[in-house]
């Protein structure tokens, strides 16, 4: 029974490992990043085909009625924990590969915040790989993306007031964006997450 429960727990850990490998490993490739979300789908219905196999198995082990119980209802319940857990599993990835590039890259970003400031009429720019939109504030506001990262891994945001957190996007029923003014102009956002000191990692209808 012991080795059995360990088969059907490692099962279900390396399926898990999925989501969380997408979420990291879009932020630094989107080809990745959506090849891994093809194979979460992939591991889901493989999850649940699994799920009835260890079910199965676990009525033909050759132990109490108890601990059959125990097996059988065991498989669905992992299953339903694995479903549950893919969106928070893909966030925890993608938080911390945007942290990590955060970190990698903050000079540059710094270099361009210091450049939007000196030149005020500049909205568009792009610099190495970063492209970014300005919003000269004040305060000074400033959107990096990579590529086009900018669903479902997000891009990077650097807002000194915070308000990019008030961002709750949608559109009316006129089929008009409406978004805080305050950060209208960075784009179609519709929700952000706070990284570190003025950084934040804004989604974008796109």
């Amino acid at each position: 029974m012991a080795d059995h429960l360990g088969r059907m727990f490692r099962f279900y850990a390396l399926l898990a490992i999925l989501p969380l490998a997408a979420g990291f490993f879009g932020v630094w490739s989107l080809a990745i990043g959506y090849l891994l979300f093809l194979l979460v789908a992939a591991g889901l219905i493989a999850m649940l085909i699994g799920t009835l196999i260890w079910i199965d198995r676990g009525m033909k082990l050759p132990v109490e009625r108890r601990q059959r119980a125990l097996l059988i209802g065991l498989a669905p319940l992992l299953f339903a924990v694995s479903v549950v857990v893919v969106m928070p599993l893909f966030d925890a990835g993608n938080f911390f590969a945007s942290l990590i590039r955060l970190t990698i890259d903050r000079d540059h970003y710094e270099a361009i915040i210091a450049k939007a400031g000196s030149v005020p009429g500049e909205r568009y720019g792009q610099d190495g790989n970063i492209d970014y939109i300005t919003v000269p504030g004040p305060p000074v506001r400033v959107a990096f993306r990579h590529g086009d990262m900018r669903q479902p891994w997000g891009a990077t945001v650097y807002d000194p007031s915070g308000d990019v957190m008030l961002a709750k996007g949608h559109f009316d029923q006129s089929g008009l964006w409406i978004a805080p003014a305050s950060v209208r102009d960075l784009g179609m956002i519709t929700g952000c997450r706070h990284l570190w000191g003025d950084y934040y990692t804004c989604w974008e209808y796109d």
